[in-house]
């Protein structure tokens, strides 16, 4: 056995791709008795910056996550309707263009556009504190973002998170599920 594969996992360290990986911690294999200390990636913290070439109308398809996952933070009634309410009102002064927002038991999906100037990181951090001290929601540091750079991306993006709860098992069609804030409605 090589020792790569006694240290690594497979699939954890992309051939060429340094900028990926800031650095590895060393682990120990909790499910093995006979632990190996092993050395795994860890991210390095994106800074969420929106470039000032990037138009200041495109779109994101934005993730977060309660803490701990698996555990139903979101979809819980007075929860729900203080998330979104709070989505609706980002939306309507102007804070963010939130195309689509969907909650899921323990992480949220949205399409999003947020202004340059005050940037992508703080308009999320500051939503993401205020919703932690008006509900009991725990989330994971940070968040997940991707550009959408086109309407094919934006359509495909929003087909995947308006599917997520049927994909899930939660409901049997999109249009059942009560939890998301749908400014665009059925133009989607």
């Amino acid at each position: 056995m090589s020792s790569r594969s006694r240290t690594e996992k497979p699939g954890n360290i992309r051939q060429g791709r340094s900028s990926d990986v800031s650095s590895t911690s060393r682990a120990k294999n909790p499910g093995n008795s006979h632990s190996v200390d092993a050395e795994y990636p860890v991210r390095k913290k994106l800074s969420h910056f929106i470039p000032p070439w990037i138009n200041h109308e495109s779109y994101f398809f934005i993730t977060i996550c309660g803490n701990p996952r698996g555990h139903n933070q979101f979809c819980v009634s007075e929860t729900a309707q203080c998330v979104l309410d709070s989505a609706a009102y980002y939306h309507e002064q102007g804070r963010w263009n939130c195309r689509l927002m969907l909650l899921m038991p323990d992480h949220i999906h949205g399409i999003i556009a947020f202004p340059r100037a005050i940037g992508l990181r703080s308009i999320m951090g500051a939503w993401k504190r205020y919703l932690s001290k008006t509900t009991v929601v725990q989330w994971q540091s940070g968040f997940f973002d991707h550009r959408l750079r086109d309407r094919f991306q934006i359509e495909e993006k929003t087909s995947y998170i308006l599917n997520n709860p049927v994909r899930a098992g939660l409901c049997k069609h999109p249009e059942d599920w009560p939890y998301k804030y749908h400014p665009c409605g059925k133009r989607d």
